[in-house]
């Protein structure tokens, strides 16, 4: 009886447990960008695979993106998702700065986003909840306080 040398039975096993990784991994992979796709097109977003994919290559989190920008899609307001991916990176809190554009459209007020991703990295940006019974003079009172 002559066994195999010990080297070649390790990179087989090496290369078979390679193979089973690509292969339990991927279809996971191709499931939750699925996912993503599915609900984003529903909102009326389908090109999100490309934004997607640049995001998560990119390291950043894309789901909370991606909804922050189809609500400012539907609101109306153009805002590329590439700034909002900046502004994810330097640390900033997305969703609240898309929560104050909404509020702001809906009073009346045009606030720049730049302002406001100043304001929120500065730690100087109120809750919209806290502000969302104003009349537009204060909340542009509170957006202009620094």
């Amino acid at each position: 009886m002559v066994c195999p040398p010990l080297a070649e039975s390790t990179a087989l096993n090496v290369i078979a447990l390679v193979i089973g990784i690509f292969f339990f991994a991927f279809p996971i992979v191709i499931v939750y960008f699925f996912v993503k796709w599915f609900r984003a097109a529903q909102r009326g977003d389908p090109d999100v695979m490309q934004k997607g994919l640049g995001r998560l290559l990119g390291r950043t989190k894309f789901g909370p993106l991606i909804a922050a920008y189809t609500r400012l899609r539907q609101a109306g307001i153009q805002i590329p998702d590439s700034a909002l991916a900046e502004h994810m990176q330097a640390g900033g809190d997305v969703p609240r700065v898309v929560n104050w554009l909404v509020a702001a459209k809906s009073a009346g007020l045009e606030v720049p986003f730049d302002q406001l991703c100043k304001l929120d990295l500065a730690g100087e940006l109120p809750d919209v909840e806290s502000s969302v019974g104003l009349d537009p003079a204060q909340l542009a009172a509170a957006l202009h306080k620094e």
